[in-house]
């Protein structure tokens, strides 16, 4: 039957075991389907369900599943949170900044690995690395350990904070170069996966609309933005290219698809070969003649879905 607000023992041990579960770190969530007669929320399972903990989670849902579709829909989407692998700024010139954060919008499923385990106490195994002297057997510490590189037939042996400098080329950012035409943009260009870069109004206030401008912008005219972006410090840079996709929802104003910008990684000049492709010499017509008389001596039947 439906149930009604109450105070019934059922009721109260329910909300009871959902309070003692949710303070162990468990979160409850309704996905409820469609009832011919309604389903009202706010009756029993609004004190049920774990509040959101921010707006990016899906916390309760008022809206029923018509499809089963549409729960397998909400089921991945509970599944598959997404987390800014980098924030970065995003340099339109000089003063005007961005904040974007960088999605993987589709992963590769990989197996875990494997956890070492202690053979008598089941414990899981922590392996450290130690550095000893070649001729004395002393542990080394990491200040004593050295970099070198030979030059002129010298070697030239440096600390780890100068090895550092010379990785570094510019702070975390995505650097604008440019506009160009998405004619331009081929599909041998595409030599790993791309992420997605989505404003992050938190970091600097005024960046979603800034944002949303450039990429309505970029979209109306069928350009994309060339940057220079540096992922992480001591990254070396590679050259992007900021392919805008504006959001797309379906009937039910569900978001398919959401605004932002494929950052696509291009190839440097050592990333593309021109392979020779292999020569086959031509059979000539008695080879061919040949072939047709043993091909007209099958036995079996032929058969196309075969």
């Amino acid at each position: 039957g439906r149930t009604t607000r109450g105070d019934s023992a059922k009721d109260r041990q329910a909300r009871t075991k959902a309070s003692d579960v949710k303070e162990t770190g468990v979160v409850i969530d309704l996905m409820h389907v469609m009832k011919a007669d309604g389903f009202d929320v706010s009756l029993f399972f609004r004190d049920i369900v774990s509040p959101p903990e921010d707006e990016s989670e899906l916390g309760l849902q008022l809206e029923p599943c018509d499809k089963l579709e549409d729960l397998q829909k909400r089921v991945r989407a509970k599944e598959q949170k997404k987390r800014a692998m980098a924030r970065l700024s995003l340099c339109l010139g000089e003063g005007l900044n961005v904040a974007v954060g960088v999605y993987a919008t589709a992963v590769q499923a990989r197996k875990p690995a494997p956890v070492r385990l202690y053979r008598e106490t089941n414990e899981p195994v922590r392996s450290k690395t130690r550095t000893f002297h070649t001729q004395t057997g002393s542990l080394l510490l990491p200040s004593e350990i050295k970099k070198a590189q030979v030059y002129g037939k010298k070697q030239i042996v440096m600390e780890r904070d100068e090895v550092d400098a010379i990785k570094k080329f510019d702070d975390p950012r995505l650097f604008l170069i440019g506009f160009k035409p998405m004619e331009k943009l081929k599909l041998h260009h595409h030599i790993r996966p791309s992420v997605f870069i989505y404003p992050e109004e938190e970091d600097v206030k005024g960046s979603a609309c800034l944002f949303s401008a450039l990429l309505k912008k970029c979209s109306e005219r069928n350009i994309f933005a060339l940057c220079r972006c540096i992922s992480r410090r001591n990254y070396p840079p590679r050259f992007v290219a900021l392919v805008p996709q504006l959001e797309d929802v379906d009937e039910g104003k569900v978001q398919i698809t959401p605004p932002g910008f494929n950052v696509i990684y291009l190839p440097y000049a050592d990333d593309l070969r021109t392979l020779d492709p292999p020569r086959c010499p031509p059979a000539s017509q008695m080879q061919v003649d040949k072939m047709k008389e043993i091909v007209y001596k099958l036995r079996f039947k032929y058969r196309s879905d075969a």
